[in-house]
């Protein structure tokens, strides 16, 4: 008996483990990865450029609003930044949370990225769902280039997250005195 019995618990496993399978194949081809998002995220540029050369929306919402580009700009991927841009991607899309590119990248720090969609006119003080703004969030990093780079390109400097917070406030809540000085100097109050 013990023997039948040991072979039904192997096949009752092997049942369960090929239904967790198939149900998770099928839980995973419903995620909203899109490959475009996907691979401008894990910085593969010749993807990307394959991907567009087969005409792929370059500005498809890959869930909760991400598209390629916010992908691309939150991970400091420059070069795919520029070839979103140059395929027409939306600067100034915006996630569910309402963060843009811009926000994404100078919260991370990512100056060439923010060089690049300065050039490409994104809206310099466009605010989240909670009010931050790329000059808010790069002063509360403590990332002084990014600071700069956006203080040079007029970002407003006086500009409220919905919670009353400024760049000024953010940068000396976090212990930044050289951004909060430099914020002084724009003209933060």
């Amino acid at each position: 008996m013990t023997g039948l019995w040991e072979g039904q618990r192997v096949g009752i496993a092997m049942g369960l483990l090929m239904a967790f399978i198939f149900a998770s194949a099928g839980a995973w081809a419903h995620t909203g990865e899109h490959p475009l998002a996907l691979a401008a995220a894990r910085g593969d540029l010749p993807a990307v450029k394959s991907l567009l050369a087969r005409k792929t929306d370059v500005n498809e919402d890959a869930g909760n609003g991400m598209t390629a580009l916010i992908a691309a700009s939150q991970n400091g991927q420059t070069e795919i930044v520029q070839a979103l841009l140059d395929a027409g991607a939306n600067v100034n899309a915006r996630t569910g949370d309402g963060d843009t590119a811009l926000i994404a990248a100078s919260q991370n720090g990512y100056d060439k990225v923010v060089q690049a969609l300065l050039r490409a006119h994104a809206n310099i003080n466009a605010k989240a769902n909670n009010g931050d703004t790329a000059l808010i969030v790069a002063s509360r990093k403590g990332d002084r280039q990014t600071v700069q780079i956006l203080v040079d390109a007029k970002a407003d400097v006086n500009a409220r997250r919905s919670d009353g917070a400024t760049a000024l406030s953010q940068a000396s809540e976090y212990g930044h005195p050289a951004i909060a000085q430099l914020l002084k100097k724009a003209g933060a109050k």
